[in-house]
């Protein structure tokens, strides 16, 4: 690659990343921010932004994936590699309710509106650590194995985004959701008793 097209591929990057950090900020204030205001919040033209995001659906799942990958970067900070399973995945859920009900709740919102596949695909950067402490529960006996992990990984997922979905319709309330998002999956994980 020429110094021209690595500095074009440098511009294309920085872009990318100020639309979409401009999407996040904007979120925070505005559920449905306009392109015209993204692109004035990023500092870049709107053709600009249409070129690296020619739709509505497609700018909302790079802003949705964006989140994910942050939140993701917390879980380091949850030190999900340390003790036992059930406490680091404890952690994990208080981890990622704080970012759903937080700093990401307008981007949790905005996620509800992508088809499911998209959303599933989004989020793909923060399954991950996800899979690895199930596959480290499983493998020390502290949950059960009688299921698969990836069906464990949709159980907390679904139940993360199910209650930000009942928080959003006034059906849950938020200061106790992320409890109880804790006890469903801890209870839905643990092995089965013996008969």
């Amino acid at each position: 690659m020429n110094r021209a097209d690595e500095h074009r591929r440098r511009v294309a990057e920085g872009n990318v990343d100020a639309i979409l950090d401009a999407a996040l900020a904007l979120l925070e204030r505005d559920p449905r921010p306009s392109f015209v205001h993204i692109a004035r919040e990023a500092g870049v033209s709107r053709p600009t932004l249409y070129a690296h995001f020619p739709t509505r659906g497609e700018l909302a799942t790079a802003t949705v994936r964006r989140a994910v990958e942050r939140t993701a970067l917390d879980f380091e900070a949850a030190r999900l590699d340390d003790g036992p399973a059930p406490e680091a995945l404890r952690r994990l859920v208080t981890t990622a309710w704080a970012s759903l009900s937080g700093r990401h709740r307008a981007v949790a919102t905005l996620a509800l509106e992508l088809p499911p596949e998209a959303r599933r695909e989004a989020h793909e950067a923060g399954l991950e650590p996800i899979r690895r402490l199930v596959a480290r529960g499983q493998a020390e006996g502290d949950f059960r194995d009688d299921q698969p992990p990836e069906w464990l990984v949709s159980v907390l997922y679904a139940l993360l985004h199910g209650a930000a979905e009942d928080v959003a319709g006034g059906r849950l309330e938020k200061a106790s959701a992320g409890e109880l998002v804790a006890a469903s999956v801890l209870g839905a994980f643990s092995p089965p008793r013996p008969a």
